[in-house]
């Protein structure tokens, strides 16, 4: 026949187990808020270097473009002159910068 408890009696090999996988969740937990926390830097960190290299990917078809148009004679040409180049036989021609006249009524 099986004993019967007596009532308020405390389990205690019940409770110690129940403690004791208390204690080592707990500490599982604890040790393993660092990876987690590296984890989300390491994610907010390739973010930030994927919005760089988009950056740098969009500059670097800028200057291709650029590039590309000074590679052509026409471009080439347009260059030289935004620099002040003039052709041989060309006459340089500069206008004054026009003022407001101080003393118009």
């Amino acid at each position: 026949m099986a004993r019967k408890r007596k009532q308020g009696r405390v389990n205690w090999l019940a409770l110690g187990l129940v403690a004791t996988m208390l204690l080592c969740i707990g500490a599982i937990a604890w040790n393993s808020r660092r990876p987690w926390q590296l984890w989300i830097s390491e994610r907010q960190r390739a973010a930030t270097l994927r919005a760089e290299v988009a950056q740098i990917e969009r500059e670097n078809r800028e200057m291709e473009a650029r590039l590309k148009q000074l590679d052509s004679p026409a471009g080439l040409e347009t260059e030289a002159r935004r620099q002040g180049w003039v052709k041989p036989g060309e006459q340089i021609i500069s206008l004054p910068e026009s003022r407001p006249d101080k003393d118009k009524d």
